[in-house]
This record gives structure tokens, sequence and C-alpha cells, in this order.
């Protein structure tokens, strides 16, 4: 079985468009599963980027159902959250982001907050509690800032290596020992990586 994660794209549309490419030419067949760690709003460049970014993902996911896994981010999270509410309350950039937002709703309340395997577990933020152990409900304030906000993982044992986006990393930091990163920082940087496992391949937007 292999497994590509994306990281965060934050509505970079071209670069997304890069990695799927790359993915759809290189890697994917009926063994494939493809895992989005969340983060797919707020930073675009512009309302057309955005829109065309939640498209992709939302033809990518139709186009292969049954392998494709949408996680939650902290940004979709706090839309979850806050989609009823007046757009001045909620943690935008943009104006025009509160009607994107209401275009894709179904999609972005249907992510999940992980994704795991018998070796891996995806998260946005790690999903790694205080004493290790993993975070699979969202019921308690601590399990939530570990799926969506936390930066830094405790400093111990996990049971499966950890896959998550969240926290900017150079691509030589990608890959550690039983944790594996996959931010590059796509509104700061310019690149957008994906990660293929178990084969330690980074994929990195052309």
């Amino acid at each position: 079985m292999r497994i590509i994660a994306i990281g965060d794209i934050h509505g970079h549309d071209h670069l997304l468009k890069s990695v799927l490419r790359q993915i759809e030419e290189n890697y994917i067949d009926k063994r494939t599963t493809i895992v989005f760690m969340g983060d797919y709003l707020n930073r675009s460049p512009s309302a057309e980027a955005c829109r065309a970014t939640l498209t992709m993902i939302q033809d990518f996911e139709a186009k292969y159902p049954a392998q494709t896994f949408l996680l939650r981010g902290n940004h979709e999270w706090n839309f979850i959250q806050k989609i009823d509410l007046d757009v001045d309350q909620m943690n935008i950039t943009q104006p025009w982001e509160f009607e994107i937002y209401r275009e894709f709703e179904s999609l972005l309340k249907g992510t999940m907050p992980y994704y795991e395997t018998d070796e891996y577990f995806f998260a946005h933020a790690g999903g790694v509690m205080k004493n290790g152990k993993f975070a699979r409900k969202e019921n308690t304030p601590e399990s939530l800032f570990a799926l969506y906000w936390r930066y830094e993982l405790p400093d111990e044992p996990y049971e499966k290596t950890v896959v998550r986006a969240h926290k900017i990393v150079d691509p030589d930091e990608v890959f550690g020992e039983n944790l594996i990163s996959i931010d590059l920082g796509s509104y700061q940087t310019g690149k957008l990586g994906a990660v293929v496992l178990p084969d330690n391949i980074l994929i990195v937007s052309d």
C-alpha cells in the first residue's frame, strides 16, 4: 500500500495543480491512498485562487472517492465553528472568504480530524497528547489543541509514526524519527510538499 500526504495548501491553486500532476503521473494507482492534511483556506492570493483550490480538491476526491481522505486543519475547524456567525466575527483575512466558505460548506464540514493505518497516524498538527497518546476525539481542549494547533510535539515515544502538517519546515527537515512533517510553507515560500510513504519520497511543487 502506498500513501501520499499533501501539506498545507492555503488557497495556492497553482502549487496544488503542480503536486497533483506529479502524483497522477508518477504514483497513483488502485493501491494508493491520498491524504490531504488540511489548511486549504486562508492566506490565498485571491478569491479566484481560493475557489480554484477547493474546486480542484473537490474534483480530485470525486475522481478517487475510495482513495482520498480530507483532514481538517485549524482553519477548517475555525470555519466549522463559526459558519453561522457574521463575517466580521470569523477568523478570515479577506472579505470574499465568507462567500467561498459558504459555497464549499459541505466539503469543509466533511473533513476528518485524523486518519490512521497500522503504521501511521495522520493529523494536521500531529494529534499527539501530552502523554504521547493520540487524540482520536474532538472532545477536550487538549485533544483539539493536539489535533489542530500544537507545534512542538511531546517528547514521548509514539505508538505509530506521526505525519503532520501545520508547522513549517525546510525540505531537509521533513523526515525525522517517528515523525514526518509536510508543511513547506506554501504562502511564505511558494512551495507545496507531499510525501510518498513508506518510501519516504518528497514531492515539491515545480
